[in-house]
């Protein structure tokens, strides 16, 4: 614990294999509550392993990772705001039907959050998902979860899709609607576009090693340098 508070999210020893491939080897690290933290790495290291087994879609190879000071398990993933790397909202119905199915299923949902996003995104309830570009649907997908009232959010690659240049959005709807004492983590391969929300990061590698890892302030003042720069000389 820190300051008598449970980590939001702890490793021990974490290993996990398909076959022959090794996703997370011996896999140790801990995430403190109220702290938005960075997965970085490239594709294939491990990353979304780990958020699908902390959000209890994934089975645990072996190991101990206990999420909020528990194990995962379907009561608790009704305190855990989960987005996957790839879009996987329903292409039949309308945006208010998204709205209502998320207020339905989710007891921490807040509908003002998401209604004040949608004109920035250019769409009303009334749109239908299957006319939605890549781009949007991947912002309203990150703007519903971040509409829950969670202690955990687990993104996995939220700039994924956004080539216009939304990595701002993306930082902005993030800190803005991320309660005070919740966690969010973040996985992406894309350093430049989530490090400046960031307090803390881990640049993971293939087989799901930790390069370095650390305080995101003070691995920019320390070294002079962005976390982009030193992925590029850590990688």
């Amino acid at each position: 614990m820190e300051n008598g508070k449970t980590p939001a999210l702890v490793c021990r020893q974490v290993t996990k294999q398909y076959g022959e491939a090794v996703a997370l080897n011996d896999f140790n690290f801990t995430v403190h509550e109220g702290r938005i933290v960075g997965l970085l790495g490239p594709f294939g290291c491990g990353k979304s392993t780990l958020l699908k087994m902390a959000a209890g879609i994934e089975r645990l190879g072996s190991g101990e990772l206990l999420v909020l000071g528990e194990t995962p398990s379907h009561a608790l993933m009704s305190s855990v705001a989960y987005m996957p790397d790839r879009p996987n909202i329903p292409d039949f119905g309308s945006v208010g039907h998204l709205i209502r199915y998320y207020k339905d299923f989710f007891p921490d949902f807040r509908p003002s959050v998401i209604e004040s996003i949608l004109p920035e995104l250019g769409i009303t309830a009334k749109d239908k998902i299957r006319f939605l570009s890549p781009t949007v649907l991947r912002k309203l997908q990150l703007s519903l979860t971040m509409s829950r009232a969670a202690k955990l959010y687990l993104l996995d690659e939220p700039p994924a899709f956004t080539m216009d240049g939304s990595a701002e959005f993306v930082s902005r709807v993030i800190m803005a609607n991320c309660p005070e004492s919740s966690t969010v983590i973040v996985a992406s391969s894309q350093v430049a576009d989530v490090e400046y929300m960031l307090d803390d990061f881990f640049f993971i590698t293939y087989g799901g090693r930790i390069l370095l890892s650390g305080s995101a302030r003070v691995a920019r003042e320390g070294s002079g340098r962005s976390l982009a720069e030193l992925a590029r000389e850590v990688y």
